[in-house]
């Protein structure tokens, strides 16, 4: 199996249908940085700004983006026990391919 397999195809937009992409932040620092690219996506009109809390500190993040006007579109539900990075990225992961999977993005 090539990669080619892998990656799936250009989706097809049917007119007047704007195409979503996620933008994910688990940090304030990441919430912040973010803002300005969603304000100016929703501005363009052109792409749909679809803004992902990925649940690593998810009041700040909430906290950082509402400081802008924006609330998280979705929340991602993490299960941190020991809160290392290992157990981070495997339930990132998880929980990302699932959202990609519901909510395929346009990029």
């Amino acid at each position: 199996m090539g990669p080619s397999a892998l990656v799936p195809g250009p989706r097809q937009f049917y007119r007047g249908e704007v195409p979503e992409v996620f933008l994910v932040a688990g940090t304030r620092p990441e919430a912040v940085k973010m803002a300005p690219v969603a304000a100016a996506m929703f501005a363009g009109g052109r792409i749909r700004p679809v803004l992902v809390n990925s649940g690593q500190h998810p009041e700040m993040v909430d906290q950082a983006l509402e400081s802008f006007g924006f609330a998280p579109d979705v929340r991602l539900k993490l299960n941190r026990v020991t809160g290392c990075q290992a157990e981070l990225t495997s339930q990132l992961i998880e929980e990302l391919d699932r959202l990609y999977t519901e909510r395929g993005p346009a990029a």
